[in-house]
């Protein structure tokens, strides 16, 4: 089998060619096995993370919590006020010119 490449390789490499067994080989190599979950999480996430990380994250959750009380309340701001139309040089009547 001949695989054409999109774009070719920097030796110039255009087309590559596979035995069958060869080409199901990697391709086979690609289906992830059954019952695996696609996502994989580490670090802090990690659902065997050390017990550390979770101090870790109760500093995190604390550091947050102290800012967020220590950050002022910002003010309500409302909408700018609109004149009526009818004040409005545009549509203060038929008759006014």
């Amino acid at each position: 089998m001949v695989y054409t490449l999109k774009t070719p390789y920097r030796d110039g490499t255009t087309q590559v060619a596979f035995d069958p067994v060869d080409f199901n080989a990697r391709l086979a190599a690609l289906i992830p096995k059954p019952r695996v979950n696609l996502t994989r999480y580490h670090s802090v996430l990690a659902p065997n993370r050390c017990i550390k990380d979770q101090d870790i994250i109760d500093r995190i959750l604390a550091h947050l919590e102290s800012k967020e009380q220590n950050t002022p309340a910002l003010p309500h701001l409302a909408p700018p006020t609109r004149a009526p139309p009818e004040s409005l040089p545009l549509f203060a009547g038929k008759g006014a010119r």
